[in-house]
């Protein structure tokens, strides 16, 4: 796996998944994923959101002007102009402090696997959604992402998803993705 460099993989956890400290937008894979608002305004400054968009030009800016507005959990798929993948699967991330804000933010992996499947990809990687400006606490964040792709899987009869990244921030954040990851996908 060319495009992992550094990524880590136990022989005890399933192969689908690796925890990689990276740069998102910088990933040879079939889609990232940017975590949003309903608006996909980039809210500015040093989010996921900034860097995906100033990765792939105005076009994916302009692409995304012509949109309709994206209820929270709900995912939609651009291309990806300039960046290295191939697709951005938006979603659209609720603030942690919103009521029901654990299975909306689960809803976010579960409709971006969704959308990765329907265009017929099978690799895809996640930041650490929701720990941004929508302040959900890391560790919290990363259960609910384990436990939704670890359903995902679970029901994925037909073998759709083949890879999923979680590509993280911070060394703490790879620390609790990596010992998450032991207890999910053992």
């Amino acid at each position: 796996m060319g495009y992992l460099p550094g990524a880590f993989q136990s022989p005890k956890v399933s192969t689908k998944v690796s925890v990689l400290l990276e740069d998102i937008t910088k990933l040879h894979v079939d889609a990232i994923v940017n975590p949003t608002n309903p608006n996909f305004y980039n809210g500015g400054g040093r989010t996921t959101t900034a860097a995906i968009l100033k990765g792939a030009g105005a076009g994916l800016a302009n692409e995304l002007t012509l949109r309709p507005r994206l209820e929270y959990g709900n995912a939609t798929t651009t291309p990806s102009f300039e960046l290295p993948c191939h697709y951005v699967i938006h979603t659209a991330v609720p603030a942690a402090n919103e009521p029901g804000s654990n299975g909306t933010l689960a809803s976010c992996y579960r409709n971006s696997l969704k959308e990765l499947a329907g265009q017929r990809k099978d690799t895809i990687a996640f930041p650490c959604i929701g720990t941004g400006v929508q302040r959900f606490d890391h560790e919290r964040a990363a259960h609910i992402a384990m436990a939704a792709v670890r359903e995902f899987f679970d029901n994925d009869h037909m073998n759709q998803v083949k890879h999923v990244i979680f590509c993280v921030y911070s060394e703490e954040d790879k620390d609790i993705y990596q010992r998450l990851t032991l207890s999910y996908f053992a």
